[in-house]
């Protein structure tokens, strides 16, 4: 996660599209996101989140991973690498409302795929401080 947590483009002020993620929003864009997620830099990848799920196997395989605790214990860290680099450079996220519909669900405003019951959005999500801390962020 080191290689997600250092990178941070030397723009004097950069948008949020340079430094958390690029138009297309795919495997390919070259940002926090995609450093994150274990897609970039290509070669050689800094084997993080989706690659963790390959190398334990079993459960956190297929889309039964929560199945596994290990999934938790994953996914913690996960978040807890996110909220250090958020804390390092801002609370940004794309792609915003502006982005067209084919980004539906996943722009900031969207309401995110919860029952009904819990209509939170990406935006909901970046501050997480009123319901979660950490004893430590790396």
């Amino acid at each position: 996660m080191k290689a997600a947590l250092d990178y941070a483009p030397d723009l004097p002020n950069p948008t949020p599209e340079d430094r958390y993620d690029v138009v297309d929003f795919s495997v390919d864009s070259d940002g926090f996101r995609g450093r994150l997620e274990g897609w970039r830099p290509a070669a050689p990848r800094p084997w993080t989140q989706n690659q963790v799920h390959m190398w334990t196997g079993g459960d956190m395989l297929p889309l039964s991973s929560p199945n596994d605790p290990v999934f938790f214990l994953h996914h913690c860290n996960v978040d807890r690498t996110c909220e250090s680099w958020l804390r390092r450079y801002g609370r940004i996220y794309t792609p915003d409302m502006t982005a067209p519909a084919t980004y539906t669900g996943e722009r900031i405003g969207d309401t995110l795929a919860l029952p009904a019951s819990y209509p939170l959005t990406p935006g909901n999500m970046l501050d997480q401080s009123s319901w979660c801390t950490y004893d430590q962020l790396p």
